[in-house]
């Protein structure tokens, strides 16, 4: 067994020893200059690494061209390398795909060629591509309008985590649309997305707390959320509760807020 993991060991070793492929070593060579700052290099090492083929590179190069990093900003040039790095398999390539579509950036805007570009990521599991399909099933504008569909992927999106699909869904939940008006999951998402920094969840679930909705009423927790949202730049809920409020109560609601924002210092 000793053996075993020595010549293990040993291989690991060479291995680590061993130069980077040219590929690698470009990529790596552009990601380092990235992160220095250096914007003109790293799009020359992307731009060298993009035209022989290699997907992450051209998924830079569609990012630096879009935003205008490293060089002048030009939706036309962004778009032919996200739809390269996307022909390579590069999945965040199809959501940028999706938006450049559905905004007419670098192309002609075409809602059946974003909804199925977002298809196309959604099935493929990424949290961000199905927030959008959402809110493009949400919205209507650019596909039929359709609350169970959006219902359906902002689920997924939240089931991973994603605090904006959290609000959405819980909004969908609060309101009947797609799905059965559900209050008590609604307050669950608000309160999932709230505690991720999502200020209007962080005033929602303040407003769940000052009526009961979903959640036993308590006037201190609503306070604390509506004064955790104000921090975020939220609308003011305060007044509607602090008139109802015993002073020491008014205080620990403040003394709530203050520890979720020292904790989560972060997130808002």
């Amino acid at each position: 067994m000793i053996q075993i993991f020595l010549t293990l060991l040993s291989i690991i070793v060479a291995v680590a020893a061993l130069p980077l492929s040219p590929a690698h070593a470009g990529m790596a060579e552009g990601k380092s200059a990235l992160k220095q700052g250096d914007l003109f290099n790293a799009h020359e090492h992307f731009l060298a690494e993009g035209e022989k083929g290699n997907p992450q590179a051209q998924l830079y190069l569609g990012w630096m061209y879009y935003n205008g990093k490293g060089v002048k900003q030009d939706f036309k040039t962004s778009f032919t390398w996200y739809e390269a790095a996307a022909k390579n398999g590069m999945l965040e390539a199809w959501n940028a795909l999706g938006l450049m579509y559905e905004r007419g950036l670098g192309v002609s805007k075409d809602g059946k060629k974003a909804t199925d570009w977002y298809l196309k990521g959604a099935a493929k599991g990424d949290a961000v591509t199905q927030f959008h399909l959402g809110v493009v099933y949400r919205e209507g504008k650019i596909t039929q309008q359709d609350y169970k569909e959006a219902a359906k992927w902002f689920y997924a999106a939240a089931k991973q985590d994603d605090s904006l699909a959290q609000y959405e869904l819980a909004v969908l939940y609060d309101f009947g649309r797609g799905v059965k008006k559900n209050t008590t999951a609604a307050a669950g998402w608000y309160w999932k997305a709230a505690h991720h920094g999502h200020v209007a969840a962080q005033f929602n679930l303040g407003v769940a707390y000052q009526r009961g909705d979903g959640v036993e009423k308590d006037l201190i927790q609503a306070l604390t959320w509506y004064k955790i949202a104000l921090t975020g730049g939220g609308k003011d809920g305060t007044a509607a509760v602090i008139g109802q409020l015993e002073p020491q109560n008014i205080n620990r609601a403040e003394a709530l807020a203050q520890r979720w924002l020292r904790q989560n210092k972060n997130t808002n």
